[in-house]
């Protein structure tokens, strides 16, 4: 009986043990994420544009890693190159760009943002850029099926976490090294054997 309560305690003290990692790791990814993301903010995309002066264009690019620029310098995103070509071609010409985008966001997310980022920039133009986090975030992407359905709700809050996404992203990527090292094999094998019947038609 006693081996049976160490085995037990023992158990659960992994499960807990699991738990409170887990919990440490999704609150270091989104302390990460919020960081990164502040950091990269550009005054003018940090204030609200109550109410613009005449003569005055905004455009607002939203989307995902690719519009926000992850792993760029911010002069290198394509919302602040769009913004040098204004300066560069027509100083007097006051267009503002901004960097409306998320990292990882997926199609729902950024429509979700849109309204908000609408009232808050009052854009005369909006650039979309969207869909290529799709593929691993599916936060929203369901809601429209038994909107008040407990495992639809279940669902979205897995598909938020940061581990899950993660996860997601790096499972993702071994899946396509499988792939790449799979085609290579095939075309090697292809190009051998094209190669064997040349000698032997010679």
């Amino acid at each position: 009986m006693t081996r049976i309560r160490n085995i037990g305690k023992g158990i659960c003290i992994s499960i807990i043990s699991t738990i409170f990692f887990l919990v440490l790791l999704e609150l270091g990814f989104r302390i990460a994420g919020y960081v990164y993301f502040r950091s990269r903010m550009s005054p003018q995309e940090s204030i609200c544009v109550s109410e613009k002066e005449k003569g005055d264009h905004v455009i607002l690019c939203v989307g995902d890693s690719f519009t926000f620029g992850r792993g760029a310098a911010r002069e290198d995103t394509y919302p602040a190159q769009l913004q040098s070509i204004f300066r560069e071609r027509d100083p007097d010409l006051r267009v503002r760009v901004i960097n409306g985008a998320s990292c990882e966001y997926n199609s729902s997310q950024v429509l979700s943002d849109l309204q908000e980022q609408i009232r808050r920039y009052k854009p005369d133009l909006i650039v979309l850029l969207v869909g290529s986090a799709n593929r691993f975030n599916f936060v929203g992407l369901y809601k429209q099926d038994k909107k008040n359905s407990a495992y639809t709700k279940i669902k979205d809050f897995v598909y938020g976490l940061g581990i899950y996404r993660a996860f997601k992203i790096v499972t993702l990527d071994l899946r396509l090294k499988i792939l790449k090292y799979r085609l290579t094999r095939e075309e090697d094998k292809i190009l051998t054997d094209w190669l064997t019947d040349q000698k032997n038609l010679l």
